[in-house]
């Protein structure tokens, strides 16, 4: 948005890219003086269409003055701009170009540094998620392998597999209860935690939801995959175990 405006390149026919050209809506273009004076020598080429490649083609809809990119002897080139939001299939990386008064330099750094670190905090979160789900699967099938015989013994003396299931599952998740109700405290009250997060605070109610939900979701599909072949166990096998 408002690329033509920041880089002070003037338009000088037609229109400016808007939110109305996003990625379902018509293909639109514009293009510089230099293209139009070579491929339309009646020089109007609004509402004509231009085609790059075997890409689609695109509507033109205004023109803007030429612009040097890389030094001021060039020649002008013939440019085609197209909507970002229409051509992100096509991009590899993205500029950003930023105008304002005074040195921006310094808040920009600030900026970039703290999505940065908020990418690496996510990293490593979600890595630490990961262990952490091979850690509580470890420990229920342990657990549950330890119990064998007393899983047998009381399936042998009726009780249903749901049952089982459901014993395995209220001890692994008692643990994760444990362990989230005395990590809310310390992550709402950590101030260096808070210099990690982008636009996010340490004690976001709609993020400390998130995060308990995921943590229940994991450890339940963790702990939920031992306990299920627990209850599975044929009570003679159990007990020959024991």
């Amino acid at each position: 948005p408002h690329f033509f405006e920041t880089l002070r390149t003037p338009l000088v026919a037609g229109r400016d890219f808007g939110p109305q050209d996003h990625e379902r809506a018509p293909r639109v273009a514009i293009v510089s003086e230099a293209l139009v004076r070579h491929y339309f020598p009646d020089g109007n080429p609004l509402g004509r269409h231009i085609q790059i490649d075997s890409s689609p083609a695109d509507e033109i809809v205004g023109v803007v003055r030429n612009a040097k990119y890389e030094t001021l002897r060039e020649t002008p080139h013939f440019v085609v701009y197209q909507p970002y939001l229409q051509n992100l299939s096509e991009a590899s990386s993205v500029n950003l170009e930023v105008r304002g008064a005074g040195s921006l330099a310094p808040a920009m750094r600030r900026q970039v540094r703290a999505i940065l670190i908020a990418v690496l905090a996510s990293t490593f979160g979600l890595l630490a998620l990961t262990l952490a789900s091979v850690g509580l699967y470890g420990v229920a099938a342990y657990a549950v392998n330890q119990r064998t015989g007393e899983i047998g013994i009381r399936m042998a003396l009726g009780a249903q597999a749901r049952t089982v299931l459901w014993l395995a599952l209220r001890e692994g998740l008692l643990l994760v209860v444990v362990g989230i109700a005395v990590g809310i405290p310390i992550a709402a009250g950590a101030r260096m935690i808070s210099s990690m997060l982008f636009g996010l605070a340490t004690n976001d109610p709609l993020t400390l939801a998130t995060a308990i939900a995921v943590l229940i979701a994991v450890a339940t599909v963790a702990i939920w995959i031992p306990a299920r072949r627990a209850s599975r166990i044929d009570p003679m096998l159990a007990l020959r175990h024991e």
